[in-house]
C-alpha cells in the first residue's frame, strides 16, 4: 500500500502529471481522494452514491478535505442517497464544519458510461484532475491528475445534473 499512496503523491504533486492511472478497492479510493484534496486549490465537485463511509471514513481522506476546506476551497456534491443523518459516516460531520463552503445536493439524475450503460461515479478538481469510479461496488476508477479536456467533458455531465437538482439541497445543520 505505501507503493500505491507514494506513486498516487508522486503524480499528483507534480502540478498534475497527464497520465491515466487506475485504482480498486477502498484503500486505493481513499488515497486517490485524498490527494485530490491535498493538491486542489479552489473548487472539488464530487458525484457519488452518498458517502456510505467506506471509503470517505479514512483518516488521510478526512484529513485532507478538512485540510483543503480549511485553506479555502470549496465542495460541491451531488449524492445518489442523502445518508447525512447516517451517524456511523464520519465525512459529514467535516462537511457540516464547513458548512459554508459546501454545497450538497441529493441528484435527481444518474451519471452512466455510454460504452455499457454502467452507473459511475466522478470527481473532479480544479479544471484538471478526476477520479472516474467506473466499478462502483468496487471502486474501480480511471484516474488522471492533468487532463483538462476529459475534466471539460465531466463537468459537463455534472453541470447538467446540477441544474436538475438545484432545489433538492441537502441540510447540513446537525
Amino acid at each position: 500500500m505505501i507503493e500505491y499512496l507514494n506513486f498516487v503523491e508522486s503524480l499528483a504533486r507534480h502540478g498534475g502529471t497527464d497520465q491515466v492511472f487506475f485504482n480498486s478497492g477502498p484503500n486505493h479510493a481513499a488515497i486517490v481522494m485524498a490527494n485530490i484534496f491535498r493538491f486542489a486549490k479552489s473548487e472539488v465537485n464530487i458525484y457519488c452514491g452518498g458517502f456510505s463511509g467506506e471509503v470517505s471514513n479514512d483518516h488521510r481522506y478526512l484529513r485532507e478535505l478538512e485540510n483543503y476546506l480549511e485553506r479555502g476551497g470549496r465542495v460541491v456534491i451531488l449524492v445518489e442517497q442523502d445518508l447525512s443523518k447516517n451517524g456511523s459516516s464520519k465525512i459529514y460531520n467535516v462537511l457540516r464544519k464547513y458548512k459554508e463552503k459546501v454545497d450538497i445536493y441529493l441528484s435527481q439524475g444518474q451519471v452512466t458510461d455510454t460504452r455499457n450503460g454502467n452507473p459511475v461515479h466522478i470527481t473532479i478538481a480544479d479544471g484538471r484532475m478526476y477520479r472516474l469510479e467506473t466499478g462502483i461496488h468496487d471502486y474501480t476508477a480511471e484516474v488522471n491528475f492533468n487532463n483538462p479536456e476529459r475534466v471539460a467533458l465531466f463537468a459537463s455531465f455534472i453541470n447538467q445534473l446540477m441544474e436538475d437538482s438545484r432545489d433538492f439541497k441537502i441540510n447540513l445543520a446537525a
